[in-house]
């Protein structure tokens, strides 16, 4: 998963291999998703045992970073416009369903099962870059020029800009007043 280095692990004995994944890469995402169904074995058997997914039971301890990057993964797949299909695709994936079953149970080719779960990755991983350039810009961990604004639907800062609302004459900035993603 992710491109990481055996020497660069060993390097520094406090580093994670999780730490080095990146959601800002559709393959990534892909395994992410094609794995989450291992994790999941050991989570909920964690769960089942102690009552507390935290709490060891003589399963390995999970690194706090794996379920942080599941997290993210299932922030990520909420906020993406993706087609009922797509949802479909991944929620199957997600439970260790292949190609060939899931293209059965909805009626396409396995390859189209791909193709549509490609297509899925990429948007979620578009929405990732946007979430962090966003992240960047309101924590003024970069300079931006420029006013923003609050969506009035899901609260969020964003630029005011026609990338982030749609133009309407009579609202703040000549913007709408909720944001793309919410309309």
């Amino acid at each position: 998963m992710g491109h990481i280095k055996v020497e660069q692990l060993n390097n520094n004995k406090n580093y994670h291999e999780w730490e080095a994944i990146s959601l800002s890469e559709v393959n990534t995402i892909k395994s992410l998703i094609k794995n989450r169904c291992e994790f999941d074995k050991f989570y909920e058997t964690k769960l089942y045992e102690t009552n507390n997914c935290f709490e060891s039971n003589g399963v390995p301890q999970f690194h706090e970073i794996v379920e942080i990057t599941y997290l993210d993964l299932e922030r990520l797949i909420k906020n993406t416009k993706l087609s009922k299909q797509q949802r479909t695709i991944i929620e199957y994936l997600i439970r260790g369903y292949d190609e060939e079953w899931i293209g059965e149970k909805i009626g396409c080719t396995p390859m189209s099962v791909i193709d549509i779960f490609n297509t899925a990755c990429e948007k979620i991983k578009t929405q990732n870059d946007y979430e962090w350039l966003e992240w960047l810009e309101t924590s003024g961990k970069i300079k931006v020029e420029g006013a923003y604004k609050q969506c009035g639907k899901c609260k969020r800062w964003l630029k005011a800009n026609e990338n982030n609302f749609s133009p309407n004459s009579k609202g703040q900035y000549g913007l709408h007043s909720l944001c793309k993603n919410c309309r």
